[in-house]
């Protein structure tokens, strides 16, 4: 179990907060003094991916554009900030677990459709929010970096907020 506690804008911590404690997943919200817990920072920074980790140190997720996309995607902005950050606390925990691993072995561009997908624009992470996916490569990737668990709970995440049956699945580059 990973835990994680929030800081930054109070409304968006708040609106992640509610959704992260209602997931009950292998990603565990708690207050900031826990020893161990990952900081995850929300920031309003005009960053073009969806988070960034800074290894060892934290996860950020970026609130810029938040409601414009989550209002696009027809789903609340707590859960896109959830799926945000369950994809950085992953990213996180692969780069701990594996210390070789550098954060440039996570840029992909050979999938388009896949949420992890580097784009050169963030408004372009709206059209996969409609119906949000990993990847055949990016699944297999991250389950041999030792993070089933993380990789499951957030397949389940995106199954919950994805409009179509196929949301959350793995596809093939």
């Amino acid at each position: 179990m990973l835990s994680f506690f929030i800081t930054g804008d109070a409304k968006a911590k708040d609106a992640l907060s509610k959704k992260a404690k209602e997931s009950g997943t292998c990603f565990r919200l708690v207050d900031g003094g826990e020893p161990g817990a990952v900081h995850l920072r929300l920031t309003h920074l005009r960053l073009k991916s969806l988070f960034t980790v800074l290894r060892g140190k934290e996860v950020v997720v970026s609130t810029w554009q938040s409601e414009g996309i989550s209002h696009y995607a027809r789903i609340g902005r707590g859960e896109y900030l959830l799926t945000c950050a369950m994809m950085g606390l992953l990213q996180y925990k692969a780069l701990a677990k594996n210390e070789f691993l550098v954060e440039e072995d996570f840029i992909h561009t050979n999938c388009p459709e896949c949420l992890f997908s580097t784009l050169d624009a963030k408004q372009k992470y709206a059209l996969l929010f409609e119906e949000p996916v990993i990847c055949y490569g990016c699944l297999e990737f991250f389950n041999c970096l030792g993070v089933e668990d993380e990789v499951s709970a957030l397949q389940h995440q995106m199954g919950k907020i994805g409009s179509g049956s196929r949301a959350g699945l793995a596809r093939l580059p």
